[in-house]
């Protein structure tokens, strides 16, 4: 019979280890699912579904499956403080020194991965933001095509050491913005 000491050490962080794992692929599949209800796209609701391990819809088979016009990846931030309470992230940093808030640090790194693959789409990660129900999404995306006239945004211009223009806005907002185009089309 296999008995548990309570009095481990590793025993608490352990379970937090499954328990943050649990929680990212949860909060990464109610973003995808929603994203694919929202856009009406139900068979390939259905196809990444039986496709699935556990049930749980991912940003990696949401890219394979449907033709977006972005790259989506999910950064839930488990571990980190969250953005409204982290003082690293208040609101004046990100005018202030917008390259060095956390959530940037983590897109970056995703955005090396995404340039050693495909780069034929820019690169979008949704992140949790207290207020904002499925979150904020950093892009690299055109200002045009993926902001609506009239819409909520943070938009950094990249200078001398940051080449590239990085966008900052309500995940609902830029899922809504696309859905009439991309309904239509597919």
């Amino acid at each position: 019979m296999d008995r548990v000491n309570p009095l481990n050490p590793l025993l608490g962080k352990i379970e937090k280890f499954e328990q943050s794992d649990f929680q990212l692929k949860q909060w990464e599949s109610s973003r995808v699912e929603w994203t694919l209800r929202r856009l009406k796209l139900e068979r390939q609701r259905k196809e990444i579904l039986s496709e699935s391990v556990g049930g749980k819809y991912t940003f990696a088979e949401f890219n394979r499956v449907v033709d977006f016009p972005m790259y989506l990846a999910a950064e839930p931030m488990i571990g980190t403080p969250p953005i409204h309470r982290d003082p690293h992230s208040i609101h004046p940093m990100w005018f202030k020194s917008f390259c060095s808030l956390p959530f940037v640090k983590l897109y970056e790194e995703k955005l090396e991965a995404w340039f050693s693959g495909k780069r034929d789409r820019p690169l979008g990660m949704v992140f949790p933001r207290k207020g904002f129900l499925h979150g904020l999404i950093l892009h690299n995306g055109d200002l045009e095509r993926f902001i609506a006239p009239q819409s909520s945004c943070h938009v950094f211009k990249g200078g001398k050491k940051h080449m590239m223009n990085l966008i900052v806005q309500p995940y609902t907002g830029f899922i809504d913005n696309l859905k009439g185009d991309f309904s239509e089309s597919h």
